[in-house]
């Protein structure tokens, strides 16, 4: 996509007083404060924990991620869509029985499996106490995703960007203080209790924003079970999986070499992925309400696509630029000398997580285009993909990530393809309706 400097200036003049730009400015910034509390932490932090800290808390939180993608079966993503409020608050209701009853379903399967899932994980004995709260966390996450997905649909994006403070204020300063007390335990409780926070200020947010049980029924949440089945139908295992692909490097580089390299490349995941992703996916909740809305009306989107595209590729740029010339540098200065090994390893998964940044907040066009089985059939590919990594024998950590890296690349640029012919096959239906009409 190539741009005429009038072009440039047009799309940000047109969009300088939108709706869109306000929604963005809101969460961004409430997103951006929020991302910049354990940021200026983890200098504190990585010098009151070990690597083998981060790399045993790293794989923890891997595995929660992919627990909670699977408790709602994906029908918190049919809560922005839903015809009506009635429809939502019923969508909601039957996410929050599937994560009570399936977290319960876990926790019983972990206590009775426990020694056997230590050793597959390989997690370290000096902190196998947090693998029972697994479940506990994947359902404060996965109900809190559920209830903000009821703030997008109202554009209450400022609440949403008010939770992510509450929850990062809580969470940093629970695992700074019990790393000044010398407990490893406290990156765990952090966690726990910033989500706990999380899904605490989000039940008040969205009963302001009219959110109501009153005619949540049985019947009710029958048919949306229904309505919106295509989601866990189509989307759950692929989402599974896609989760699994992005957990699976980590686990692999502790099975292959220790948890001290998994703590230093939590490090390069933290500064490259997690302010990049959260900023991302963000923008993609706004993106989410506005593309649905389009559709609905039957109007165009490759204008919002084509501008997001172009800022989001000059901030992957940017990125890229300050890490190949002063990773190393900057990491020794921040966060140690002991941590200037996880420089290294940014100047090679860099171009990798600068991709995923792009990539994940343009795909949400595709849920709301409802193409959930294009992206099901990607997902599977790139877990496949990534399964070749099992495959790897006798190579050094750096080679290993350089393999990693080179399967994320094709397997994003498939995905850009992909989603650039969905864009245009809608367009093209536009066209021919509007002549139609």
């Amino acid at each position: 996509m190539e741009y005429t400097k009038k072009q440039i200036i047009d799309l940000f003049g047109q969009y300088r007083n939108s709706d869109f730009l306000k929604n963005v400015f809101h969460l961004v910034s409430g997103t951006t404060i929020a991302q910049l509390i354990p940021i200026l932490l983890q200098p504190v932090l990585r010098r009151l924990y070990t690597p083998a800290d981060f790399g045993a808390f790293a794989i923890y939180f891997n595995v929660m991620s992919v627990l909670a993608v699977v408790l709602t079966l994906r029908y918190e993503q049919a809560i922005v869509i839903s015809e009506n409020d009635v429809e939502a608050a019923n969508v909601i209701s039957l996410a929050g029985i599937f994560a009570l009853a399936l977290s319960s379903f876990f926790a019983i399967v972990l206590f009775v499996f426990f020694n056997k899932v230590q050793v597959f994980l390989n997690f370290p004995l000096t902190h196998i106490f947090w693998l029972y709260f697994l479940p506990l966390s994947a359902f404060l996450f996965s109900i809190y995703e559920t209830l903000n997905y009821w703030l997008i649909r109202k554009k209450a994006f400022k609440s949403s960007a008010l939770n992510k403070i509450s929850r990062r204020s809580v969470e940093g300063g629970i695992q700074a203080f019990f790393g000044f007390k010398h407990n490893v335990f406290g990156l765990f409780i952090g966690d726990i209790c910033g989500n706990l926070v999380n899904v605490i200020s989000a039940v008040f947010q969205i009963k302001r924003k009219n959110f109501t049980m009153a005619k949540v029924s049985k019947s009710k949440m029958t048919a949306v079970l229904k309505r919106y089945s295509h989601f866990p139908k189509y989307n759950l295992i692929p989402t599974l999986l896609n989760a699994a692909s992005l957990a699976i490097p980590l686990l692999l580089i502790n099975k292959l070499f220790d948890p001290v390299q998994v703590g230093y490349i939590d490090l390069s995941r933290q500064v490259l992925a997690v302010p990049l992703a959260l900023i991302s996916i963000t923008i993609g909740q706004v993106l989410l309400q506005r593309l649905a809305q389009k559709r609905n009306d039957k109007l165009s989107i490759l204008f919002d696509l084509k501008s997001l595209f172009l800022g989001l590729a000059i901030t992957a740029v940017f990125e890229i630029i300050i890490i190949l010339f002063f990773g190393e540098f900057l990491f020794g200065i921040v966060f140690g000398k002991s941590w200037i090994i996880s420089g290294s390893y940014s100047k090679i998964l860099v171009f990798s997580y600068s991709v995923k940044f792009v990539m994940t907040t343009l795909s949400i066009a595709f849920i709301a285009l409802e193409k959930i089985k294009l992206i099901a059939i990607w997902q599977v590919s790139y877990f496949c993909a990534i399964l070749l990594l099992f495959f790897v024998r006798n190579i050094s950590v750096v080679q290993f990530l350089v393999l990693y890296v080179i399967i994320e690349l094709v397997s994003y640029s498939i995905y850009f393809g992909l989603l650039v012919n969905t864009v245009k096959k809608y367009e093209k239906g536009l066209l021919e309706l509007n002549q139609d009409n």
